[in-house]
């Protein structure tokens, strides 16, 4: 199932704008990272919620993104806000040529946080230092929307932890300074109608279209009616993993 389409990048990005993600949960330590004559790559970018935030903080920031919707999304962002210091990148990590930056910020980049290798290739590629964000438990250990799971026969589990005590680990071990810090913060999905209700949850828990009927049924207990329509609450916890290259 695709991540990144036309309806789920409106979705990130109208949800981005009204919980101010993610500047209210991470901000203070980007800001902490970043100085006005810096390089910084954003790792795994999205459509650029971190890029945005950042561009204006440094001299140049690359913005790496395999997918080509998500590259293509945020191009039009950064054409729309006249931010011509940001250079888009839709590769991969490692990319096929070699970057390096001052900072680099890495923010739930789900293949990175279990591999060792792709670390030290991050850390070897930072001048500075940089920023590591990745998911961890929530309070009760469950994934949202658990219980429309179960209702319709899909995989359930506890809510992953993404290593960031071994992220830190592994970090220490090549000489970096760290720290990590859990930090919790509301990241919920503004939405227009109740079909698009619907549509958010279906795309959450990878349903199908068939499992729709189920959905309408039982999801009174995961959205709120507002002013302008409906919001579907998450607060997520998240590991926030910083950085530093000895001696500079």
């Amino acid at each position: 199932m695709d991540f990144w389409r036309e309806e789920s990048m409106a979705w990130y990005h109208r949800a981005s704008q009204m919980f101010h993600y993610p500047e209210a949960g991470f901000g203070t330590y980007l800001k902490s990272l970043i100085a006005p004559e810096d390089t910084v790559l954003d790792l795994g970018c999205g459509i650029g919620s971190a890029t945005v935030l950042m561009a204006p903080w440094c001299k140049r920031l690359y913005a790496l993104e395999p997918d080509q919707k998500a590259c293509a999304y945020l191009s039009r962002v950064l054409s729309e806000k006249k931010m011509e210091n940001v250079d888009i990148v839709c590769d991969i990590w490692p990319p096929k040529s070699p970057v390096s930056a001052d900072v680099i910020v890495a923010m739930h980049v789900m293949g990175l946080t279990r591999s060792a290798p792709l670390i030290k290739t991050l850390y070897d590629a930072a001048n500075k230092g940089g920023f590591i964000a990745c998911k961890c438990p929530q309070p009760g250990g469950r994934e949202p929307f658990y219980a429309l799971r179960r209702k319709l026969g899909l995989p359930t589990a506890d809510v992953p932890c993404n290593s960031g005590c071994w992220i830190k680990g592994v970090l220490d071990s090549l000489g970096a300074e760290t720290s990590c810090e859990m930090v919790s913060y509301d990241f919920g999905q503004p939405l227009d109608t109740f079909d698009e209700v619907v549509r958010f949850i279906r795309w959450q828990i990878r349903a199908q279209e068939t499992d729709d009927p189920v959905i309408r049924e039982n999801c009174d207990a995961f959205y709120e009616r507002t002013d302008d329509g409906f919001l579907v609450p998450m607060h997520n916890c998240s590991c926030a993993i910083t950085f530093r290259k000895t001696g500079r």
